[in-house]
């Protein structure tokens, strides 16, 4: 999937890579060098075909587990391995790289099936006739994706597609067989997406699944708020959010000012119909145990996550946790 997105928004910035692309399937390995062999483990997050990568040096293995949670409902594809992470921690890790976003959150990760029953009952157990709906949600996230066309087609209503970064992702995942949207209309250019909306007389009778869930100026959401595309929202109209707002200063910014631009105009907000790809502090934790690594690095994360993963392993006596600054170096 990796590899066909790779190509996907290669083609259509027409350029030409010079890099060998390598499909590697999770649960699958490869010889990179004499030395060095690289192995990829199936987890879940969220986008399909996530894998947990494990690089074995003469020195041993060392893990990189960057965005992961423990699913093991996944709505598209297979459970997490387990049983191989517990088969590595048998053999001995000498060092794990791990994401530490939600340390701090006393759980685990709700699995994928959790938003599919929230989009469920915001989809299906609210009253919707004579209403415009459009949701909109990460474009990589094919299951989240299928969720919200399987409720929209319940809904007796048209799904259509809107967005360039959607476009390249769905077509990504039809390219190598995961998804079958192909009943689904997708547009994917400003020019079509007007020309099409234009034509549309009964826009109540549609689900516009669109770009824009972090209120980006360019995306569709917020092109459709600002009543550009010959497309106007009503009273009463409904935009589901399946995503929570990425913290970064511009974001949250973004969704404020889109958001209460909807709100003006009548529209109801569905918000955070959305759980995670993140791992919490008790998946943390079940990694740990599975691999029992003697040392770990936590990761992409702020100083105040990195310091919540710290209190995780000192409570599981933990002693070789490294707190580690962008461009230092650790010698194993």
């Amino acid at each position: 999937f990796t590899n066909a997105v790779i190509k996907r928004i290669s083609s259509d910035a027409k350029k030409k890579l010079k890099n060998k692309l390598i499909s590697i399937n999770p649960n699958s390995s490869y010889q990179l060098t004499e030395n060095i062999k690289v192995e990829f483990v199936e987890i879940t997050h969220s986008i399909p075909q996530t894998a947990l990568l494990v690089i074995h040096t003469p020195y041993g293995a060392i893990v990189y587990a960057n965005d992961f949670k423990l699913d093991n409902h996944p709505v598209i594809g297979k459970k997490p391995n387990l049983e191989k992470l517990k088969q590595l921690g048998d053999n001995g890790i000498l060092c794990l790289i791990v994401e530490c976003l939600y340390a701090s959150y006393p759980r685990k990760t709700p699995s994928e099936k959790v938003a599919k029953e929230l989009l469920r009952e915001a989809m299906l157990d609210t009253v919707t006739e004579g209403k415009q709906v459009v949701a909109t949600t990460f474009s990589s996230h094919l299951a989240r994706l299928k969720s919200i066309i399987e409720y929209g087609k319940k809904m007796n209503r048209k799904v259509v597609l809107l967005g360039r970064s959607l476009h390249k992702y769905v077509a990504a995942g039809q390219d190598v067989g995961l998804i079958d949207f192909s009943d689904v209309k997708i547009v994917p250019y400003k020019k079509q997406i007007k020309k099409f909306l234009k034509n549309v007389k009964n826009k109540e009778e549609y689900l516009f699944v669109v770009t824009g869930h972090q209120g980006e100026p360019q995306a569709v959401l917020n092109r459709l708020s600002n009543e550009e595309f010959d497309f106007k929202f009503n009273q009463g109209d409904i935009v589901l959010f399946s995503c929570q707002v990425i913290p970064s200063e511009t974001n949250i910014r973004n969704r404020e000012i889109l958001d209460q631009k909807l709100k003006d105009q009548g529209v109801r907000l569905f918000t955070d119909l959305h759980t995670s790809g993140h791992a919490s502090k008790e998946d943390l934790r079940q990694l740990i145990e599975l691999l029992r690594p003697k040392n770990i690095i936590p990761a992409h994360g702020t100083q105040d996550m990195m310091n919540a993963f710290k209190t995780l392993s000192d409570e599981m006596n933990h002693k070789k946790v490294h707190l580690i600054k962008n461009f230092e170096k650790l010698i194993l």
